[in-house]
């Protein structure tokens, strides 16, 4: 399986598009956030209310689950239900999900490594609110410190196209997919 991971506005969702374009199912995540425009239920994500959510977390539905305080306070919840990650896909995972999964799942981890003045640029050209933006970055400083540590690739070409991006991830991924037949 191929997982990205980056901080909000990196270009997560981007390239992930550009894999599915070269032919890896996207492996469809849960939240309780509200949709963004232009998301699509079952393709951005599975949205549910707090309740639903919490009753599949209850019954083991999911494989890992996370949360966020938000600006105005309230909690959204994202999870990856187990039955989604096995086969070839690509997924995105925050680093609370990547180090619940790291050792379980057999998974190749590329990070979107983007400067904070650009993820501020594209948070704003996304029309998030300057508050939310804010909070954001500033979590993700604490919750990405180590991330490194956990990864296998960092793509540090932010200025580079995402289909060029892509096309790098894939030919990273074939190449230890057939390293690990010959293990």
């Amino acid at each position: 399986m191929i997982v990205l991971c980056g901080k909000t506005a990196s270009g997560k969702t981007t390239v992930l598009n550009e894999l599915e374009k070269l032919g890896y199912d996207r492996v469809v995540t849960m939240t309780t956030r509200p949709m963004r425009p232009g998301e699509i239920e079952g393709k951005t994500y599975y949205y549910r209310s707090e309740e639903e959510f919490k009753n599949l977390m209850y019954y083991g539905f999911f494989a890992e689950t996370t949360s966020y305080k938000v600006a105005n306070g309230e909690t959204w919840w994202y999870g990856t239900p187990k039955e989604k990650l096995y086969g070839d896909g690509a997924i995105i995972l925050n680093p609370d999900g990547l180090k619940a999964l790291r050792d379980k799942y057999d998974m190749l981890v590329f990070y979107l490594d983007v400067p904070e003045h650009e993820l501020l640029k594209r948070l704003e050209k996304r029309g998030d609110k300057k508050d939310e933006a804010r909070r954001r970055l500033a979590a993700d400083e604490e919750d990405f410190k180590d991330i490194r540590d956990y990864c296998d690739w960092i793509i540090a070409d932010y200025w580079s196209s995402p289909a060029y991006i892509a096309a790098d991830i894939k030919k990273e991924y074939e190449v230890w997919c057939d390293r690990k037949k010959t293990e």
